[in-house]
């Protein structure tokens, strides 16, 4: 942008110039035709132009001058950060070697889990080998197994036809034990009121027991007084003969 400004203002210089010749070439025409009005109006003009010269040649210096100290900053400026980029530069190189030691330790730590996992993965595909053995022979129990499970199914089924036949034989037996049961009910009944029966007729024949133990002992009784008094007859017959 500076630069640009400066080219303006030589720019406006040139025109003052050219414009300070015109006025200086229409002058010398005014007096060589005797004009005297336009004589004076053209040197008022060229008075006027060469004080407008002059401002311009002071501005156009302190421009110049504010235009260098500008420079001036621009260029401490620039040359601080000059400094500060290269400061940071030398930072960047300090933390490029660091991390460029880093990076080669991690490349050494990374290296070696590489290693470790190639040997986890060596292990793991000797485990996956002895799985694949694990599993043949698994499928190999399990093939026989299926054949036993077959097996057994057959039996199972056999023994599920002896067991329908032998819940049927034993539902058969309950029938027949629940008609027998029936059947001993009426016997028992039976038997109940036949000893029931039973026991009334004991207590009837205790009953004519106890009226003959009775009777005998009267006819104990009895017979011993005859026999009593047969004693004193025949006693009394003896005495008499």
């Amino acid at each position: 942008m500076c630069i640009s400004y400066l080219e303006l203002l030589h720019t406006t210089h040139a025109y003052a110039s050219c414009f300070k010749a015109a006025c200086v070439t229409l002058y010398n025409r005014c007096r060589r035709l005797h004009n005297k009005g336009l004589y004076y109006c053209l040197e008022d003009i060229s008075r006027v132009h060469e004080d407008a010269v002059t401002s311009w040649d002071a501005t156009w210096q302190s421009i110049i001058q504010a235009h260098d100290a500008a420079i001036s900053v621009e260029r401490d400026e620039k040359a601080a950060v000059v400094a500060d980029l290269q400061r940071a530069m030398d930072e960047l190189n300090e933390s490029r070697l660091v991390l460029s030691d880093d990076v080669d330790r991690l490349r050494l730590e990374k290296q070696a889990k590489v290693d470790v996992l190639k040997i986890t993965r060596d292990e793991f595909h000797a485990q996956f080998d002895e799985l694949a053995a694990e599993v043949v022979k698994g499928k190999a129990v399990v093939d026989a197994l299926t054949l036993e499970l077959s097996t057994a199914l057959e039996r199972t089924d056999t023994l599920e036809q002896h067991l329908d036949e032998s819940l049927r034989q034993c539902a058969q037996f309950e029938a027949e034990m629940e008609r027998r049961r029936k059947e001993f009910v009426e016997g028992r009944n039976h038997l109940n009121a036949t000893v029931a029966a039973l026991t009334e007729s004991e207590q009837r024949l205790q009953q004519d027991v106890d009226e003959l133990s009775n009777a005998k002992a009267v006819a104990n009784d009895q017979v011993t007084d005859l026999q009593r008094q047969l004693d004193d007859g025949r006693n009394r017959t003896t005495s008499y003969t």
